[in-house]
């Protein structure tokens, strides 16, 4: 078995066998990336990169074929939020809300590149936890290890290792920090992370993703990665804490360890040989979306007789062949999925050389005075591409809607420069979906039973200029809750404020079952409101059983404050 870890800088390889239940290393090696111009927060082509050179280089001296292969990254390549949705909300809508919570407070240019991991919990407070990660970078290194003869098994977090050492009771991995900790919690009511101070004899933590469970952190095992001080050490006293060592427990032979392997990457290596990672951390070579809590298993092996030991083997042999499908088509998807990519425009590279061009056309010198008088017109780049991005998806989701009947409509997802439409009709039906933007995949399958065919379409939707709408044209958040409030079948969730580039955001999801409500309001964030953000459209019809829900994804960008 083998771990491999991915930093910014190095790659990190350590080899290990079981000889009769006992880990036994087998060899250790560190290697620099070839680039020295290689930032700390290196873009995931960068890495890729840098990780292919090493890797080739590598299978001379370490060899891959036919070991199991877990991988880390650090925490912080990747972006997590958690949110608390209402009780009356599904699944599917929670899924929904935390992933687009997470992409409006992290930012990237090309987010098209992301995938989406998550769990839902509900013992006690109902939240979910959503995680956002490259996925060039994880379906390269899947790619990769498997080109090399190894066995991808799982990828994931560095802090999510330390979980495997007590799953059933979940942990709190508390790391040294210059003013207090960083701690990383993971249980089975809640995954969340944050900062953490001892002062006046008591603990205060600030969450890093908006998670309310910071009562829940000491109550499981704390793990601390080496030793600690004797001064810190009084910070923990009365809890249950667990001093993770470098390979302790772990059988070295004659093996050296790399100068260069940190205290904590020892740790980390320590952690995954001699803990259970896999079905309890999220991991990335498993496909992306929400995964349900692993349920407790109780072990009951004491009362089983070998009639019932027998019975295992069939089922062992289903989850291998299962297991095994699953590979194949994450494996061809993923495939699928770069290659694809490569073929995409990049809509916003344009976009923003358009804006400054259509925002900021030549125009005389503005007075001091007369900027003072307005501050609407110190707005800048970020507002101007977010004005247009908006209106470019109300523009293409109305037309989608005027142009094709409701009823040929099984569902479509918008946002972020593509429309991914999947129609029905008959065979010979022409959807005039060209008329949106450039068609970049299409598919057609027939409905199982019936002389029905499902056509799908994904579409690069063009920048739409509104010339009507101009960019100092603004509602109040109350007018447009009014004018909403007008409209039959309207099912309005407005969440909490939050501040970013010194403005306050506040999202909002309104939810119909009427096309002609949901027609409505596209038309209304047309002539009305440069300062409402449209993020995401996401429409189901596809399940005749269900209601037709259409949702859309606002922000109210409140400038009077500003």
């Amino acid at each position: 078995m083998i771990h491999l870890l991915v930093s910014s800088k190095h790659i990190q390889c350590i080899k290990w066998e079981n000889d009769n239940g006992r880990p036994v290393l087998l060899s250790a090696s560190y290697v620099p990336y070839k680039s020295k111009k290689i930032s700390d927060n290196p873009s995931s082509r960068e890495l890729v990169n840098e990780i292919n050179t090493v890797l080739q280089l590598q299978k001379k001296k370490f060899s891959f074929e036919g070991e199991q292969v877990h991988v880390t990254i650090p925490d912080s390549f990747c972006s997590t939020a958690v949110v608390y949705p209402d009780e009356e909300m599904s699944e599917a809508d929670s899924w929904e809300l935390s992933k687009w919570t997470i992409s409006q407070r992290f930012i990237k240019d090309d987010e098209s590149s992301d995938e989406f991991f998550g769990k839902s919990f509900s013992e006690k407070i109902k939240n979910v936890f959503s995680l956002k990660v490259s996925s060039i970078l994880t379906e390269t290194l899947k790619i990769s290890i498997q080109e090399l003869g190894g066995n991808p098994i799982w990828m994931g977090t560095e802090s999510s290792v330390f979980y495997g050492l007590n799953p059933s009771r979940g942990i709190t991995l508390l790391i040294n920090d210059k003013s207090g900790y960083k701690y990383y919690h993971y249980s089975k009511n809640s995954f969340t992370h944050g900062d953490a101070k001892f002062t006046k004899n008591k603990w205060r933590l600030s969450s890093y993703d908006g998670s309310l469970n910071e009562n829940d952190i000491f109550k499981g095992q704390i793990i601390i990665p080496g030793k600690i001080s004797y001064r810190r050490k009084s910070h923990f006293e009365g809890k249950r804490i667990r001093q993770v060592e470098p390979f302790k427990n772990i059988k070295k032979n004659d093996i050296k360890i790399p100068k260069e392997l940190t205290l904590f990457s020892q740790v980390l290596s320590t952690a995954l040989i001699h803990g259970d990672v896999v079905g309890h951390s999220l991991n990335f070579f498993s496909s992306p979306g929400l995964h349900a809590p692993k349920k407790e298993i109780i072990d009951d092996k004491k009362d089983l007789d070998e009639k019932n030991k027998k019975r295992k083997k069939p089922s062992k042999r289903k989850k291998s062949s299962f297991q095994q499908f699953f590979a194949y088509l994450f494996f061809f998807g993923a495939l699928t999925a770069v290659i694809f990519r490569e073929d995409l425009p990049a809509i916003y590279n344009r976009l923003e050389s358009e804006i400054q061009i259509f925002l900021n056309p030549p125009s005389p010198a503005i007075s001091s005075n007369e900027t003072k008088s307005n501050p609407i017109l110190n707005t800048n780049l970020f507002d101007e591409v977010s004005f247009l991005r908006s209106q470019s998806l109300v523009n293409s989701s109305f037309i989608l809607s005027s142009a094709i009947d409701s009823s040929q409509i099984n569902s479509f997802d918008a946002g972020n420069g593509k429309l991914d439409i999947l129609l029905a009709g008959s065979k010979n039906s022409i959807f005039p979906v060209d008329t949106i933007g450039s068609i970049l995949n299409y598919s057609l399958r027939q409905v199982e039973g019936k002389d029905l065919y499902e056509f799908g379409y994904l579409v690069q939707y063009d920048p739409y200029f509104n010339e009507t709408l101009k960019f100092v044209d603004q509602v109040s958040l109350n007018e447009f809750l009014d004018y909403l409030n007008t409209l039959n079948d309207i099912d309005i969730k407005k969440l909490d404020s939050f501040s970013r580039n010194a403005l306050e955001h506040t999202p909002i999801i309104v939810s119909t079952r009427k096309f002609s409500s949901f027609k409505n309001i596209l038309n209304y964030m047309v002539f009305n409101g440069s300062n409402l953000v449209l993020e995401k459209v996401a429409v189901n019809n596809s399940d005749a059983s269900k209601p037709q829900i259409k949702r859309l994804f606002i922000t109210f960008l409140n400038y009077s404050d500003n």
